[in-house]
């Protein structure tokens, strides 16, 4: 961000109201090349998958023994992946 010219102040503002979800579909896309946005798009999609139906479970909308492994499992798989692609973005900056 400071490199998009923010200030040191204004990042620490943002970082103060930062939600997962932002941070995710938002702030993460606008520090990724066009390239690099497509590799991780799906993974960030299939995490998006798994916090909704951690939502719907914690409010009641669903219960546990409904949620699909299939999703949860590639919300997982697509959290580890984005960890790591991020990772790996910060050691080669």
């Amino acid at each position: 961000l400071l490199a998009c010219g923010f200030s040191k102040t204004r990042i620490k503002t943002l970082c103060d109201e930062l939600t997962f979800n932002t941070f995710l579909n938002i702030v993460l896309l606008f520090l990724l090349t066009k390239s690099e946005s497509a590799r991780i798009e799906s993974h960030i999609r299939n995490v998006d998958v798994l916090r909704r139906m951690r939502n719907d479970v914690v409010h009641g909308n669903i219960r546990a023994e409904d949620i699909d492994e299939t999703n949860a499992r590639n919300g997982i798989e697509g959290a580890l992946h984005v960890v790591a692609f991020i990772r790996k973005k910060l050691q080669g900056a």
